[in-house]
């Protein structure tokens, strides 16, 4: 069996976590205009690590 690295595992659940809890705050508090710039960049970020844990497998 293939051991996956810490970081890759840690990687993983940061991109989850921010996906997951933004996604539970839009839908608990709506998403005003002011916030979605920064609602995408925390995305971008949580894709950022998805695709490294991805790709460092």
């Amino acid at each position: 069996m293939v051991k996956i690295k810490q970081t890759v595992k840690i990687s993983y659940w940061i991109g989850i976590t921010i996906v997951f809890a933004t996604h539970l705050y839009m839908l608990g508090y709506g998403m005003p205009a002011d916030q979605i710039v920064g609602h995408s960049i925390l995305n971008l970020i949580a894709g950022f690590f998805l695709a490294y844990s991805w790709f460092k497998r």
